[in-house]
């Protein structure tokens, strides 16, 4: 609330003007590649946006500027109803085991990716994506979670093109693929499973559906 004063005919009014501030605040998570040092370099493979204050897998992100610092609540139930059952906090832009974790006021725009936009409410009353996944183009990459998998995707004016590949031990490669843990195999190691998405040039609320985009 913003305390103003107005002179009128020789006399001080005070004039009481409330200003609402309103903004988006998203939480980005960016995943890089295991390794033993658990350093953030490289090749990102997901970059995880989430609406702040949002219950997303029975789990809230709060954005704590004075203290420079993102908390995580976690609950028990999948609606987030009652006390949190655990709270974790996370310095931000700190890289922490191969990832770290931010704020930003809006979406971020992730270079040489294609992106997932995530609907869950009415667009008549919630317009924006309460999550956006990104992962990159034009590069071979794993995710630790899907095992003996790996990923490569592309896109054009209208569609991403998705090829997954599954490690076959019987498979023929120019480079490793005796070892699963290895991404090198990616376009060398079999056929893969292609899938077609198309894609919007800017992301539209979508009711109870995805929307996708490609950044070059």
């Amino acid at each position: 609330m913003k305390l103003s004063e107005i002179k009128v005919f020789g006399l001080y009014v005070l004039v009481f003007i409330c200003i609402q501030v309103s903004y988006t605040e998203y939480v980005t998570i960016t995943y890089y590649p295991p390794n033993k040092e658990g350093t953030c370099s490289g090749q990102f493979y997901q970059v995880n946006q989430i609406l702040v204050g949002y219950c997303y897998n029975a789990q809230k992100y709060i954005c704590d500027y004075k203290n420079n610092q993102v908390i995580l609540q976690s609950y028990l139930t999948g609606n987030c109803a009652g006390v949190p059952s655990h709270v974790y906090n996370y310095t931000k832009s700190a890289c922490r085991k191969s990832y770290f974790v931010d704020c930003s006021t809006d979406l971020i725009e992730i270079p040489s990716s294609y992106t997932e936009f995530s609907f869950k409410e009415d667009c008549q009353g919630q317009k924006l994506p309460y999550t956006a996944i990104s992962y990159p183009l034009n590069t071979c990459y794993s995710i630790p979670t899907v095992p003996d998998t790996t990923f490569y995707d592309t896109c054009n004016e209208t569609y991403v093109t998705g090829y997954t590949f599954y490690y076959n031990p019987f498979g023929s490669s120019s480079s490793d693929s005796s070892s699963s843990s290895s991404i090198e195999w990616c376009p060398a190691n079999g056929h893969p499973y292609i899938e077609y998405i198309p894609i919007q040039e800017n992301y539209e609320c979508t009711d109870f559906g995805e929307t996708y985009t490609c950044t070059n």
